[in-house]
């Protein structure tokens, strides 16, 4: 389906995961592998495999923000989203899906009915 890689982390929603892979995404979801690094570990490895890091912990914005560390794209899930019913998971993978291109070299907040974005800076 798409070109879109992305590396989801420990605070990502497993039923995210699962929805995104559903519609075609190539998820790469930390807590497969490992769990208890640092949030520079998981943005790092993101960058370094050319994936999307997709949490919904914002310490990444302040990593990506504030300290200038290069993403290939961030997408960060509103602590105001609810994500209960199967609905609202394919809800969100659907809107992660259209985004599309514009989610690199982008910060992009999901919101409960919209987004924000940001352009990055991609290179160290």
């Amino acid at each position: 389906m798409s070109a879109i890689r992305l590396f989801a982390d420990e605070c990502c929603p497993a039923r995210l995961v699962y929805a995104l892979r559903f519609i075609g995404f190539d998820v790469e979801y930390v807590i497969e592998a490992t769990t208890g690094l640092a949030d520079i570990d998981h943005a790092r490895t993101a960058y370094a495999r050319g994936r999307i890091l997709l949490s919904a912990d914002y310490d990444f914005g302040d990593l990506a923000i504030r300290d200038a560390e290069p993403f290939v794209g961030l997408i960060l899930l509103s602590p105001k989203l609810v994500l209960v019913q199967p609905e609202d998971f394919n809800a969100i993978a659907c809107r992660v899906r259209d985004l599309g291109p514009s989610l690199s070299p982008s910060l992009t907040v999901i919101e409960k009915d919209g987004f924000r974005q940001r352009v990055l800076r991609t290179q160290p």
